[in-house]
């Protein structure tokens, strides 16, 4: 039980010491947090942003291929959530309308395809994003209008993304 206590004690002392000795410890650790979470929030509010000033960049890039509107790329953004959410803004308000993006997480390559529903009949996110995956080395899946795959090979994924072209001229 003594030596528990004395480990407790040199655990609060170190804590007080990195707080750079505050008189009560317990508030400086609540601020802290406090603060963590602000930050949090601003950082999300940038994040959006910055996906925000991305999607503007994208909507330049969409070309016709074999009668549909096509945007394949390659993307920088901070996470796997901002990826999704890209592609459904960018989806939102088109018509006839295929979204490939391709991402790298941690050194993981990612994709992400999206459809307009007219295009359900014809297309299949499924699918498609099973297909693209395999460049990658990865495998993925998810509904016919939205799926996503990851792999283990990131230098295959500009490949991978400029190969929906082929699909969609199939």
């Amino acid at each position: 039980a003594f030596d528990f206590l004395n480990k407790k004690n040199e655990a609060l002392a170190q804590i007080s010491e990195a707080l750079r000795s505050p008189k009560d410890i317990i508030k400086a650790v609540e601020d802290l947090q406090i603060r963590n979470r602000e930050l949090e929030k601003e950082i999300e509010k940038l994040n959006a942003e910055k996906v925000g000033q991305i999607r503007e960049e994208l909507k330049k890039k969409i070309r016709m291929v074999n009668g549909i509107q096509l945007l394949n790329e390659v993307v920088e953004v901070p996470g796997a959530d901002d990826l999704k959410t890209l592609c459904f803004n960018l989806r939102q308000g088109m018509e006839n309308t295929l979204v490939v993006l391709g991402a790298v997480f941690n050194d993981k390559p990612m994709l992400n395809v999206i459809l307009t529903e007219d295009l359900l009949g014809r297309f299949d996110a499924s699918k498609m994003v099973r297909e693209l995956a395999k460049d990658i080395q990865g495998g993925g899946g998810g509904q016919n209008f939205f799926a996503s795959a990851g792999g283990k090979d990131a230098s295959k994924l500009m490949q991978a993304v400029k190969k929906a072209e082929d699909l969609v001229k199939a």
